[in-house]
């Protein structure tokens, strides 16, 4: 079972509970009036958050390439693969810092509430300077098709 501590404990011992929390990897909760907020270090946020994938599609038009993030509703695009690649990263960016200075009504907003958890994520790979490595995953065989591949189709 988590620590369970006061508010008032955990700052009077806020070092060695964050030591505790970050470096042990033992989340606590720490209650204020009833209520209790979970204290977690970034490596397990991520962990935990790693089912919220992205499934973020590449599009290769003859002078430009597109990004779509479904899960976020953004696009990112450049006149090249590593273009586009850095439009998306400050799209997501972007997003992220309206998220927060508007979350009381992102969080109950029906289009954006579901946001919330791979802005987070999105987040905190940024911080470790994995943004674009998270939203730019692997893609199946069907979904990897070359840019000469698509352009012969079309």
């Amino acid at each position: 079972m988590p620590k369970q501590v006061s508010i008032t404990q955990a700052r009077k011992e806020m070092g060695p509970l964050f030591s505790e929390v970050v470096v042990e990897h033992r989340p606590a909760l720490i209650e204020r009036h009833h209520r209790a907020g979970v204290f977690i270090g970034e490596d397990d946020a991520s962990e935990l958050l790693s089912p919220y994938a992205f499934h973020t599609e590449v599009f290769f038009e003859p002078a430009a390439v597109s990004f779509w993030v479904p899960e976020l509703a953004l696009y990112g695009r450049g006149s090249t693969y590593e273009e586009a690649g850095e439009d998306l990263v400050e799209e997501v960016r972007d997003y992220i810092e309206e998220y927060w200075s508007e979350i009381d009504r992102y969080r109950k907003a029906p289009n954006r509430a579901s946001h919330f958890p791979y802005l987070m994520r999105a987040h905190l790979a940024d911080r470790r300077g994995e943004l674009l490595d998270v939203l730019l995953t692997e893609p199946s065989d069907a979904a990897a098709a070359t840019r000469e591949d698509a352009l012969a189709s079309a």
